[in-house]
């Protein structure tokens, strides 16, 4: 099909083609809602709620705050998932088996800071903060004990790439048996790192929380189970869940150019296999994340026939039809 498209995205009077741009922006609700119903608000009606993941974004939002003369707390998209408990070894999720060891109260995530897990004398688990140093139990894959005592005071991160370069991994018992195993060496040499640990706070999208955006010592968990996050006097902050606050949504609004388009073609414009790809034509030639669209007249046609003089063109080429919207 010989087709060609004059003067695309050149003109600005008014035609059919529909070009929009997308980019987030912030929109602030003011109704009171649990972070759940808050969220379900925003995928209904937009797109989720808020995240920002640089300081940049984060002084945006604060700036719509502010010009509502509000400091929160307003729900944000950020929360901490509780359920990803994974062992080190092969990355498998706590989930997936049936063994739980917790001590009294366990997971508590005592002080917002505890992603790590910890084993005592008693064969009992804990959540603890991954910084402090402890001795640690490897796994073993060649030695017939299968589990090995190291005495070294690490982080959990460095305990964890300690074991996996001399033995195989962080200790990651699957069964009461295997937690027995590891229960022993714990009750000779002491309180010690092995293989839980989780994930820390993500945005809606799954992507992580620096710590930068957040302000020592938040988060604190200063509630138990303060596992949702807020906008709060600028600063992120967590909060239970359940508790109901103003919401902030991302959207996208939509910026609209209206574009004149001059077409000749050998083929009927009017067929609607041709407008389909006369559009997918133009589609290629711009940028992704454009939506384009004919716009229908008012006599429901996309395009309008016109006759078209040319003034300077040869004797033998006076006249020239052409097809514009």
């Amino acid at each position: 099909m010989k087709l060609m498209l004059l003067y695309l995205l050149c003109l600005t009077s008014i035609g059919p083609v529909m070009v929009s741009s997308q980019r987030i922006s912030h929109i602030l609700i003011l109704q009171n809602k649990t972070w759940a119903d808050a969220q379900d608000y925003c995928r209904t009606l937009y797109i989720d709620l808020t995240t920002a993941k640089s300081l940049k974004s984060l002084l945006t939002v604060k700036n719509l705050l502010a010009l509502r003369s509000i400091t929160g707390p307003v729900w944000m998209g950020l929360n901490l998932n509780l359920d990803t408990w994974r062992w080190s070894f092969n990355g498998r999720l706590l989930n997936d088996i049936t063994l739980r060891m917790w001590g009294a109260g366990e997971p508590n995530n005592y002080m917002g800071h505890e992603w790590c897990g910890a084993i005592d004398g008693y064969g009992l688990w804990y959540d603890t903060t991954c910084t402090s140093l402890k001795i640690s139990i490897c796994y073993s894959a060649s030695d017939p004990n299968m589990y090995v005592g190291v005495t070294v005071n690490q982080n959990w991160t460095n305990a964890q790439a300690y074991c996996r370069q001399w033995y195989t991994d962080l200790a990651s018992p699957f069964n009461s048996t295997e937690n027995s195993m590891v229960q022993n060496i714990s009750l000779v040499q002491g309180y010690s790192w092995f293989g839980l640990s989780r994930d820390t706070w993500r945005w809606v999208d799954g992507t992580k929380v620096p710590e930068y955006l957040w302000q020592y010592p938040l988060p604190d968990n200063a509630v138990p189970q303060e596992n949702c996050g807020t906008l709060n006097g600028g600063k992120l902050d967590d909060k239970q869940c359940t508790n109901k606050y103003y919401f902030i949504c991302d959207a996208f609004p939509l910026v609209k150019y209206v574009v004149m388009l001059h077409v000749k073609s050998d083929q009927s414009v009017f067929d609607p296999a041709v407008q389909s790809a006369m559009l997918l034509q133009i589609k290629q030639k711009l940028d992704g994340g454009l939506k384009v669209y004919w716009r229908v007249q008012a006599d429901g046609k996309i395009f309008q026939k016109k006759t078209l003089s040319y003034r300077f063109a040869p004797a033998y080429f006076t006249v020239c039809e052409q097809y514009c919207m």
